[in-house]
């Protein structure tokens, strides 16, 4: 016995065992055990009270659940600080984990690769700005192939810029790009394939999302679409400000603080996780086929926006607006409850962590969960990470971008305690 639970617990699964075995089967061991029950027939009324009794007091009888596992992500390395040009970032867009534990970063504002030793001691510059091989003019992502290379998207230069794992230049790709997102969100899958997200015109004066497939060669193979979510519950409808000028002609397009908006997070295996982040609604979908394999549905809900997250967005928006001579903005749109779900995250294991939005604004809390769906654990970092990066997770190691108070960022290598 242990804290009193298994005694009674093995007694109710007796009994309901030689209750269910008595006279339920056909047979000659039916026939025994009719016998031999005959000769004592108060060890039926026992056995089914017992039974009785137990379904009536199952629940309470049953062991504990077992107690929601819970990891820790303990900082070990943090690159940033204002006193030195070569560790100072203002818009990291990207990061990637060269031969020998290297650190390489892409910092967008100034246009440069950096890398770093696995010490976090600068090493030199690996892209500059320019327009020659190995320059960039307006990268805006980075990934990683299986064999380590490191694919850089630059849009003004029309081409991707390969470099080895060690910070060298290899090659580069030329390919129109026509759009392009904040931060770019591609993957490329264990076969080497890139999948580059675009937008396709939908025939109606819209646009849809696809990802256009390209060989390792830079050859492009195919465009397949991007799967969308659907949640069967009613979320708050993508809302966006506007803003222009006609002199200079410009024109910009804001996503309402705080309001849901679709996330994926893409898997190397061929498959892209999807949330409305409205609900706690996540859907795992194979890209050839488009078909769910799995699906996570959880009754949480998200925090509060406070007063000083309102003020501190309307003060965003007003900033970023003023250089426009028309704006379209209502800031009585911007919800009261933040999305439930921040972002999607895939691990080297195919495991997806599912950053839940919380109201703690100097921590960052992640739920696990295996391939199937089932839930595996609940990671707690103790630093801000940036909303538009996904992290790079390979085993017990995560790279990411953290926020600091004054929303600086820092580039940190943390390991994970299971």
């Amino acid at each position: 016995m242990q804290d009193g639970w298994d005694e009674p617990t093995t007694r109710c699964n007796l009994a309901r065992g030689r209750a269910q075995r008595t006279g339920s089967r056909g047979g000659a061991a039916s026939r025994l055990r009719t016998s031999t029950a005959a000769k004592a027939p108060h060890r039926i009324a026992v056995h089914a009270l017992i039974a009785t009794t137990c379904l009536a007091l199952g629940p309470l009888l049953a062991p504990p659940a077992a107690a929601q596992a819970t990891w820790t992500i303990a900082e070990e390395l943090r690159i940033g600080s204002e006193d030195a040009e070569q560790y100072s970032f203002s818009d990291v867009r990207g990061i990637a984990v060269g031969s020998g534990g290297r650190i390489l970063v892409l910092d967008s504002r100034v246009q440069e690769i950096r890398l770093f030793d696995a010490a976090g001691k600068f090493v030199k510059v690996v892209a500059r700005r320019g327009r020659g091989p190995g320059e960039i003019e307006g990268a805006n992502g980075m990934v990683q192939a299986p064999d380590g290379t490191i694919w850089v998207n630059d849009p003004p230069n029309a081409r991707f810029s390969v470099f080895r794992p060690d910070g060298s230049f290899a090659t580069q790709h030329t390919i129109p790009i026509r759009g392009y997102g904040y931060v770019w969100g591609a993957m490329i899958d264990t076969r080497g394939r890139l999948y580059d997200p675009i937008s396709v015109p939908d025939g109606k004066g819209g646009y849809t999302g696809h990802f256009r497939r390209v060989a390792p060669s830079g050859a492009v193979l195919d465009t397949i679409a991007a799967p969308t979510c659907q949640s069967g519950a009613s979320g708050a409808p993508r809302s966006v400000w506007s803003a222009e000028s006609k002199t200079p002609r410009a024109r910009m397009m804001m996503t309402v603080p705080f309001t849901p908006t679709m996330q994926r997070a893409s898997d190397a295996r061929g498959f892209v996780w999807c949330t409305p982040s409205a609900v706690y609604h996540v859907a795992r979908i194979r890209l050839e086929r488009g078909d769910t394999v799995a699906v996570i549905d959880r009754n949480v809900t998200g925090p509060p926006v406070t007063a000083a997250e309102r003020e501190a967005a309307i003060r965003r928006a007003d900033s970023a607006f003023k250089r426009y001579e028309t704006v379209d903005a209502d800031y009585s749109d911007i919800p009261k409850v933040k999305p439930v779900i921040e972002a999607l995250d895939v691990d080297d294991a195919g495991r997806l962590w599912v950053r839940r939005a919380t109201s703690d604004a100097a921590s960052t809390t992640f739920d696990v969960f295996d391939e199937t769906g089932k839930l595996l654990a609940t990671a707690r970092a103790p630093f801000r990470t940036s909303a538009f990066w996904h992290p790079i997770i390979r085993g017990d190691v995560m790279y990411t971008v953290a926020l600091d108070a004054d929303d600086v960022p820092n580039v940190v290598r943390a390991r994970i305690k299971r």
